[in-house]
């Protein structure tokens, strides 16, 4: 009787040593399955915020244009008017610039005091 209980021992623990051998294996199988679709999301995680960087950077790039182009504009309208007013009244010119000269070194004469 006791060899018959050892053989019926013998044979659960075979029988648990195997299920532990396929709980391992459908664990790996499990976890591989997990990984993979980790970096897959990752994957498209990753292409969808290349995605709206670069239309982010399109935008970024037609607004600083458009931008430098206004700026440029106003730049190019102001010396335009300063040319203008120089042709008209050379003298005033020559003076006004004189006189800011004057204030500008009497600040910056101060400062080095």
């Amino acid at each position: 009787m006791a060899t018959e209980r050892t053989k019926e021992i013998n044979r659960e623990v075979e029988q648990l040593k195997n299920d532990i051998r396929k709980l391992r294996s459908d664990l790996t199988e499990m976890l591989g399955s997990v990984g993979g679709y980790s970096q897959e999301k990752v994957m498209r995680s990753r292409n969808k915020l290349k995605e709206a960087m670069a239309d982010l950077e399109g935008r970024t790039k037609e607004r600083f244009d458009h931008a430098q182009k206004a700026v440029r504009e106003h730049g190019d309208e102001a010396l335009n008017t300063s040319r203008k007013y120089i042709e008209k009244k050379p003298l005033a010119s020559v003076l006004i610039s004189f006189a800011v000269g004057i204030v500008v070194a009497g600040i910056l004469g101060r400062r080095s005091s």
